[in-house]
């Protein structure tokens, strides 16, 4: 009997070490590290203190009133802030400087010569920081069960609370493990560092608004709404997670790989998720308008919403398309031997092959996808005619031709720069800036100075070139500006087209036989 019990035991531990063997090696090494640092030991012990103390004074500030009131919703507000420090604000904050350390001592470097690829570098320091996540929910789920006991909030909204804290750790999570590699240098991390601070200390204040209003008004909601905000959170954290995390370990990945095309298809992966939850929105609310009984019972004020998603949206393509136009062109061996070589390859995947123009074309695809989404959202939720639409309609034709002006600029200025210095995308972010408000302020400059400076300044198509002033005539009713922006934004858009070919289908080499050898015995011992 000793001896079988035995046997059990060694197969378990055999079982336990394969189990080990297999998981990703830096969430081992994080995990063991952080498990022993004296943050977390500071901040678990902290944390296990103050639950029990709001647990003791909670409940005698409450008393007598807690036997026959249901009590939990200022409990629950007490233990959500409790929550929030950790998860929110420590967890995030130590997944940046675990990734920024790294960088900083070399050890990456060392990391690069081993088989882990970038994005299990990243996908082991974001594990290790789901295991704190995971221990410091275990400390206030007594807590929280006492809460539920005291009555007052429902068991779906109570699901909702703490989803919202686990999805809001999660995104900050990887937003601190993004921000972790773009600057380069003791200053730019300490920049890094505190712009990371005040975007934690933001989201906070705005999360702990919706917790605590969520609490207080738990049977507010029905049942349909809360499945709607739980799957819709989950699906664009889901998104929006990969594409930090993507962009993550792009940054880690070496100068001879592919950086782009893994970036581009996550991004079309959450331009369809938040775009296709915004559609069942509107859909929705178009199918119950009548009986006044929509899922979130706000038609009106997503049609108010739906302009203003434009305009979020056609500023976040500019920003990453600036990027994307900055790249370099001159693609390694290693990245064209991986270029699509079919017809049909070349005919879908174009747009994701790395360079500036192929990502100019996906950056102006991806705001032309919003836009056109939210005119026909606007149009679908209101019959046509309505001042609005109209508005919205030509403000769009505008922006679009802005923005891939704007972008062929950023383009050109990046190519002329490449020639004397080498440097990151990102410096197409101080580009665009740059540009646009130089084309703002030149062409509005030279006309006060030739009009002696008026009083009451007139437009004129001659200040075409100052995009936010044109913009602003074109909201304010003027219908003859929109389309000679718009003609101007696809004339260029199909002329970097136009020599699309040239600068991408001919750059596809084959694969040498040395290196195909290479890579299927790297394959077999990987499996």
């Amino acid at each position: 009997m000793i001896t079988e019990w035995r046997e059990r035991l060694l197969r378990w531990e055999a079982s336990c070490e394969r189990l080990g063997d297999s998981l990703n090696p830096i969430l081992v090494k994080e995990t063991r590290q952080s498990l022993k640092s004296r943050q977390f030991l500071v901040t678990f012990s902290l944390l296990l203190l103050a639950s029990f103390g709001w647990s003791v004074v909670g409940s005698m500030m409450l008393m007598p009133g807690l036997y026959y009131r249901p009590s939990a919703a200022p409990m629950l507000v007490g233990y959500y802030l409790l929550l929030a420090v950790p998860m929110l604000f420590v967890v995030p904050v130590a997944a940046y400087r675990s990734l920024a350390v790294e960088i900083d001592d070399g050890t990456l470097e060392l990391l690069r010569v081993t088989t882990l690829s970038p994005m299990q570098i990243v996908m082991g320091k974001f594990c290790s920081a789901l295991l704190q996540m995971m221990l410091y929910f275990i400390v206030l789920i007594p807590c929280v069960a006492y809460a539920y006991a005291l009555r007052g909030i429902d068991f779906p909204t109570l699901a909702v609370l703490l989803s919202l804290v686990l999805l809001a750790a999660i995104q900050l999570t990887i937003f601190g493990l993004f921000l972790a590699p773009v600057p380069s240098g003791r200053t730019g991390q300490l920049t890094a560092l505190f712009a990371l601070v005040g975007v934690l200390l933001v989201a906070e204040y705005l999360i702990g608004t919706q917790a605590i209003a969520l609490i207080q008004q738990a049977n507010a909601m029905s049942t349909w709404v809360r499945a709607f905000l739980s799957f819709s959170g989950v699906a664009i954290v889901a998104s929006t997670s990969y594409v930090f995390m993507t962009a993550s370990a792009a940054l880690l990945a070496p100068a001879c790989s592919n950086r782009s095309t893994r970036v581009r298809a996550a991004l079309l992966i959450q331009l369809t998720v938040v775009l296709g939850l915004f559609g069942y929105v509107v859909v929705e609310n178009l199918q119950f308008a009548t009986s006044n009984q929509g899922l979130l019972g706000l038609g009106s004020v997503i049609f108010m919403i739906l302009p203003w998603v434009g305009v979020g949206y056609a500023v976040y393509w500019a920003l990453l398309g600036s990027m994307m136009a900055s790249e370099s062109g001159d693609l390694t061996p290693r990245v064209r031997r991986g270029l699509p070589a079919s017809f049909l390859g070349r005919l879908f995947l174009t747009l994701f092959i790395p360079g500036p123009v192929t990502g100019l074309l996906f950056a102006a695809t991806g705001a032309a996808i919003a836009m056109l989404f939210v005119s026909g959202g606007l149009y679908y939720l209101r019959p046509a005619g309505s001042p609005l639409q109209d508005v919205v309609a030509n403000v769009s034709l505008a922006v679009f031709g802005y923005l891939v002006l704007l972008l062929t600029l950023v383009r050109w200025s990046a190519g002329a720069l490449r020639r004397y210095a080498v440097f990151r995308p990102a410096v197409g972010l101080a580009l665009l800036s740059i540009i646009a408000l130089l084309c703002c302020i030149i062409p509005y400059g030279i006309y006060m100075v030739w009009a002696d400076y008026p009083s009451r300044p007139t437009y004129s198509k001659w200040q075409l070139a100052n995009w936010l002033w044109t913009i602003q005539q074109i909201g304010n009713g003027r219908r003859d500006l929109h389309w000679i922006v718009f003609s101007g934004g696809v004339f260029c858009l199909l002329a970097q087209a136009a020599f699309l070919g040239r600068g991408t289908l001919t750059q596809v080499l084959p694969i040498p036989e040395r290196v195909r050898v290479e890579q299927q015995r790297t394959a077999d011992d990987e499996d």
